[in-house]
């Protein structure tokens, strides 16, 4: 299935942690934000991105300032790779929003036998607590699916968030 995101840029710039950046799906005439929070080093994932999206959206893009904040998430992170932006399918809006950042992640592994398993960005072992990731990296294909399903059970009247 081909991805619902719009390029928006021909090339990106250098993406880092803590910078904000917007989106925009097929379909709705809106952008939506997100942040690269942590480039993980688990050995399974090294490399990959643990990325937030925000229920907040706007009909430009620009830096949204306090709009974003980490306890309005639109989908439980998500651990993605690189192409959202190495394929130009988002834009940095705002750079240095460490402060978004979650202390921690928790990622869920299901173990046909156990059960789910949790752990920590460092591997090790640890008690469920929200939001959790599940284990695996998202596709671009399989990213826009759980983003869509947000959108349409969110109030996107109310999270629309104006510039300045």
């Amino acid at each position: 299935m081909e991805s619902q995101f719009v390029k928006l840029v021909e090339k990106q710039e250098r993406i880092e942690v803590g910078d904000v950046f917007c989106y925009r799906l097929v379909g709705p005439s809106i952008y939506g934000f997100g942040l690269l929070a942590q480039v993980t080093k688990l050995p399974q994932f090294e490399g990959a991105c643990v990325v937030y999206f925000f229920c907040a959206f706007a009909e430009a893009a620009f830096a949204p300032g306090d709009a974003v904040r980490n306890d309005r998430l639109l989908v439980s992170p998500l651990l993605i790779d690189e192409t959202l932006w190495t394929d130009g399918f988002c834009k940095v809006v705002e750079r240095g929003r460490a402060d978004l950042v979650l202390p921690n992640h928790c990622f869920r592994c299901d173990d046909f036998e156990a059960g789910p398993v949790y752990y920590d960005e460092n591997g090790e072992s640890t008690e469920r607590f929200e939001p959790v990731l599940v284990d695996g990296v998202t596709t671009m294909s399989c990213l826009d699916e759980p983003i869509l399903e947000a959108m349409a059970a969110c109030d996107i009247e109310k999270a629309m968030v104006g510039e300045g």
